[in-house]
């Protein structure tokens, strides 16, 4: 999956809420220009379903140390949400978006895919991959 040039979608099986919830899983310190692309593209797929489908959206922003605390602003101001629909903890971003998504009772997470691959995958991994068996909802992927 960690290669994958295009949207993947991980469906579980189980029943379709009848008012879906998003946790969309940013980074919005990240300062590669590849992972500003990937939290764009995250952003306005939650955007999108909000608007479409009247999903209760929610970020979920993890950070490693203090030196990286994300902006809350900023993350309202990108997002358009409220910000009780704003999430940001301290932690590992598999453990933070699957603690949310659990207590969030959330029917999708969407996390962005690197696309990282050879060496640099093999020893740091991926978000997804890391997710995908921990929580008892689909799973989108964007690249």
């Amino acid at each position: 999956m960690r290669e994958c040039l295009c949207p993947v979608l991980l469906v579980k099986e189980g029943t379709i809420a009848d008012a879906p919830k998003v946790l969309a899983a940013i980074d919005i310190c990240a300062t590669k220009e590849a992972y500003t692309r990937l939290n764009k593209n995250v952003l306005d797929f939650s955007k999108c379903v909000l608007e479409q489908q009247g999903a209760e959206v929610h970020i979920v922003n993890a950070f490693q140390d203090y030196k990286s605390v994300p902006d809350r602003q900023e993350l309202i101001r990108k997002s358009g949400l409220e910000s009780d629909k704003i999430h940001i903890q301290l932690g590992d971003p598999e453990k933070v978006i699957v603690a949310y998504a659990k207590k969030l009772d959330v029917s999708l997470v969407v996390v962005g895919n690197s696309t990282r691959s050879g060496i640099s995958a093999a020893l740091v991994g991926n978000t997804i991959e890391k997710v995908v068996d921990k929580v008892a909802c689909d799973v989108l992927s964007i690249s």
